[in-house]
């Protein structure tokens, strides 16, 4: 598939929102101060004390989580999925992009080192993802007791890139779907399928889903995308 089909991508996706965040801090000590215009108020005033210039807050996009589904069902769409992600991981500092299948692999390194065209030989290595079916419950409880402390904070966007053929327990799927957006998570949902004549979320995953998604799409164009804000 040609790069030009997210030739229009605009650097910010529509959903995502724009949040208050502070800079990276330099110094732990500093960690409720900013340093340097700390230091010119001293130099203003004369004398080193205990008055000190709060950080200035910025605006930054809010944090966003992909959880892709790399299964055989979804093989054919490796390339498309995998071109997307690496445009957005080079525009977008604040985003974990996580393969599933039976087991679960954080592959944003790869994209952010600009190798998303080696993707499938990269997932080889991993023969559980992409040779096991999907157990989408199981991988999102793993990754929130292993992440969910670190990308959990504040608002996050969360995109599930499935099919929606799984093979795990609705109960265990629907449990973690639950901690996620108690956890301020907003969830959409991307199916290769959704553009397709008929389509209907008739698998078992999508279906439990359903009552906690804030939209769908087929994520393959950048219309698509833009249909989720």
């Amino acid at each position: 598939m040609p790069n030009e089909r997210w030739h229009d991508l605009p650097p910010r996706l529509p959903f995502l929102r724009t949040v208050y965040g502070r800079p990276a801090i330099v110094d732990v000590r500093a960690a409720f101060f900013d340093v340097r215009r700390t230091v010119r108020l001293w130099m203003r005033t004369g004398r080193l004390g205990w008055q000190c210039e709060p950080q200035t807050r910025a605006k930054v996009w809010e944090r966003l989580v992909v959880f892709w589904d790399v299964s055989g069902s979804m093989k054919t769409f490796l390339e498309d999925y995998g071109q997307l992600w690496s445009r957005l991981a080079l525009t977008h500092p604040r985003m974990g992009i996580f393969a599933v299948g039976t087991e679960m692999k954080d592959v944003t390194a790869t994209f952010r080192a600009n190798q998303g065209g080696h993707l499938y030989e990269h997932l080889r290595r991993f023969k559980t993802l992409w040779e096991g079916g999907t157990n989408l419950g199981a991988v999102l409880t793993q990754w929130l007791d292993e992440y969910g402390d670190v990308w959990l904070r504040g608002s996050v966007a969360v995109l599930l890139v499935s099919d929606g053929w799984d093979r795990g327990s609705e109960v265990e799927l629907e449990t973690a779907l639950v901690a996620l957006v108690r956890r301020r998570a907003r969830l959409y949902w991307l199916n290769p399928w959704q553009d397709s004549l008929g389509f209907e979320p008739r698998t078992r995953a999508l279906q439990v889903a359903q009552p906690y998604l804030s939209g769908m799409a087929s994520g393959l164009s950048v219309a698509s995308l833009i249909s989720l804000s």
